[in-house]
């Protein structure tokens, strides 16, 4: 684990859970799936059969009735279940047959229940939100394509890839990733609009998940990086939480009892770790007194905004991903050359929506 950029406030954590963050807008992105599908095509390998690329070499993939694992981290808030249930039915919709694998939070559950179908052979293709993209690199990469299985990433990125940007995000082995919001990328552009409507100096504390979570070490690292671009933008503290409401209550309660200089607090999810801040201001009379801003946009996100709770919000995209992942596997079983990273924002990452009062009423999230 990367070293934090200042000492951690103290929350209660618990280990291996990784964020099933991310999204929103509508039901699908023009952008992402058309560009997922494009390329030239891939010779079939034998009947029955195509040749489809994983960097490290090739998976022969069945033409016919595709059998589809969908392994979640978990069903305990509505971006996993949004996620999970459309892919699923994008499944379905091809005449596929799709099951979804519910580890709980439970890393050494997953880690099992992967293996276990990997070696049966039970699915054809599997999309998978890990619970930890670290312990589930050799499973995804290695074992998954030589028992001829084509693996699509979501939510979080697999084999420390955790900073990278862009393409760097696929991991080789794998068929795809597609999740950008949360990424590198997406979360620097978070800080920057953050900046922009908060200007400096202010006090700010980072609510984020455990930290070996993929996400907060990404913002550990990037909130390094801010304070030499934006000093007066100070990044005093990180709360780190279990992703859950009550602990960030609990956690973001104490601490800003025991700060009472914080100025701004950011929220790495919605809804669960933002409801916990909102509720940990409103029991300090601390609401529009003590600025907010959250990566998510769920429905809760936008209330709060209009309620003057939470300033700003950039959504996460659960639907799109749900849907992307499975046409990732549809278009390799077409013979389409892979798109590694599939973007899923509407009009792409250079358009990213940045929700404020201001345009919140013509914003629809999608969990």
């Amino acid at each position: 684990m990367r070293t934090p950029f200042k000492r951690p406030a103290i929350a209660a954590v618990v280990a291996g859970l990784a964020l099933a963050l991310a999204a929103c807008g509508s039901s699908s992105s023009s952008g992402s799936s058309s560009s997922s599908s494009s390329g030239s095509s891939n010779s079939a390998a034998a009947s029955g059969t195509v040749n489809v690329n994983v960097g490290t070499g090739t998976v022969k993939l069945p033409t016919g009735k595709l059998r589809i694992g969908i392994f979640m981290n978990s069903q305990s808030n509505s971006w996993q279940v949004n996620l999970a249930k459309t892919a699923q039915q994008t499944a379905e919709s091809f005449g596929w047959s799709a099951a979804i694998i519910n580890s709980n939070f439970d890393l050494q559950g997953q880690q099992n229940a992967l293996q276990l179908a990997i070696t049966n052979h039970t699915y054809d293709a599997i999309a998978v939100v890990p619970v930890d993209g670290a312990t589930s690199c050799n499973v995804l990469t290695q074992t998954a394509p030589q028992h001829n299985i084509a693996v699509v990433i979501g939510g979080t990125t697999i084999c420390n890839r955790d900073l990278q940007t862009g393409n760097g995000m696929w991991a080789p082995g794998s068929l795809a990733y597609t999740t950008v919001a949360p990424s590198n990328d997406y979360a620097s552009l978070f800080l920057k609009k953050a900046t922009g409507l908060f200007p400096g100096p202010q006090n700010v504390a980072l609510v984020v998940g455990p930290p070996e979570n993929g996400n907060t070490i990404l913002m550990h690292y990037l909130a390094k990086q801010l304070a030499k671009t934006d000093p007066q933008f100070d990044i005093t503290n990180f709360i780190t939480t279990d992703f859950t409401t009550p602990v960030t209550y609990s956690a973001v309660q104490t601490y800003l009892q025991a700060h009472k200089n914080t100025t701004v607090l950011l929220s790495v999810y919605s809804p669960d770790v933002s409801r916990g801040v909102v509720q940990a201001l409103q029991s300090l009379n601390l609401v529009g007194k003590v600025k907010v801003a959250d990566m998510g946009g769920s429905a809760y996100s936008v209330n709060e905004i209009k309620a003057g709770a939470i300033q700003l919000t950039m959504p996460y995209y659960p639907i799109t991903i749900g849907k992307n992942m499975i046409l990732a596997i549809k278009n390799a079983q077409e013979g389409m050359t892979p798109v590694r990273v599939v973007d899923e924002i509407p009009g792409g990452l250079a358009n990213a929506p940045v929700i404020t009062k201001a345009n919140v009423n013509s914003f629809t999230p999608q969990y």
